[in-house]
Formats: C-alpha cells, structure tokens, sequence
C-alpha cells in the first residue's frame, strides 16, 4: 500500500520464547534485521516474558539467558571489529538479569 510505513516494533515477536542454547539466541536476535534496538527491544521482552515474578521456576531460566548474552558480549567483545552498538544494547539485559538473579549471575561469571 502506497504512503504506509511498516511498522518495525510491530514486526517483532510480541513475547518471544526465552532462548535456552546459543542457537536460539542467535535467531531470536536475526529477527532485529542488525539493528541493535530492535535487538535490545527483544531481549526486554524475553525478560519481561520470563520474568522470576511471574514464576518461580524462571529463575534457572533467567539464569541460563545471563549466561548466553555474556557469552554473546564476550564473543563481540574479542571481534576484530567491535561493534560498540551492540554491546551497548546488551548492557541494559545483561545489568536487569543480574539484579534479578544475582546468585545465578554470579555463578556463571565464576565459571567463564
């Protein structure tokens, strides 16, 4: 349709899955198109649709999503070519995960 702009929040899955392998988050962050907004938009969403207030049994799962972005930061981290942006966009998740599971967090920082 001529004059319609798409809107680019709207194509994102509303509730996403939380990814539990480094697969799952690999694809969960292809929906973004490479833009790191849309990446962090994502990731909040995982979070806010996994909360640990929702259930208790979200917490190992909150966990395990610490562990995967870590893992992703340190990845882009050691890149040839940092992309700032994206690490950026992971602070935000990574900061919120950590406050929501310190224990959890703390334990798989020790063992990286």
């Amino acid at each position: 349709a001529v004059g319609r702009a798409p809107a680019p929040a709207a194509e994102l899955p509303y509730m996403p899955q939380c990814p539990t392998t480094g697969v799952e988050l690999s694809a969960l962050l292809a929906l973004a198109q490479g833009s790191e907004e849309k990446e962090q938009m994502l990731l909040n969403r995982a979070i806010a649709t996994n909360h640990v207030k929702l259930a208790a049994e979200n917490k190992p799962r909150m966990g395990l999503l610490f562990e995967l972005l870590l893992g992703r930061f340190a990845e882009l981290a050691g890149a040839e070519a940092v992309r700032l942006r994206a690490l950026d966009a992971m602070c935000a998740p990574l900061y919120t995960l950590s406050q929501m599971v310190p224990m959890g967090a703390s334990e798989r920082c020790k063992r990286r």
